[in-house]
């Protein structure tokens, strides 16, 4: 895929995202929370409405299986939440972000 010329490192690519961000949860029809994530940790969130997931910009994202697949297999990947976590059941996703020489710099 061809950047724009003014991306020219990760970093860009990852801020892009950052400004994106806030509007997933205007442009898409259900309530969601949006995450942004270097695999590791939570670099933006913008929660949803109607439920409460205990995330902060951050914290480790180690043990959510959506985000650790997407970045391991480069695939996009969908995992179930139990309702302990956020007080419904939930299912996450997550689609890997690519980096100026093709890895997996993140997920969204």
């Amino acid at each position: 895929m061809a950047l724009p010329e003014t991306i020219k490192t990760n970093e860009d690519i990852i801020n892009a995202f950052k400004a994106v961000l806030p509007y997933l949860n205007e442009v898409v029809e259900a309530d969601i929370a949006s995450v942004l994530s270097d695999g590791t940790k939570c670099l933006a969130f913008v929660p949803a409405k109607s439920f409460s997931i205990p995330l902060n910009v951050g914290d480790s994202m180690l043990e959510h299986p959506a985000i650790q697949d997407a970045m391991r297999t480069k695939r996009p990947s969908i995992a179930e939440m139990p309702a302990s976590v956020a007080g419904v059941a939930l299912r996450t996703a997550g689609a890997p972000i690519f980096g100026i020489n093709g890895e997996a710099i993140g997920v969204v």
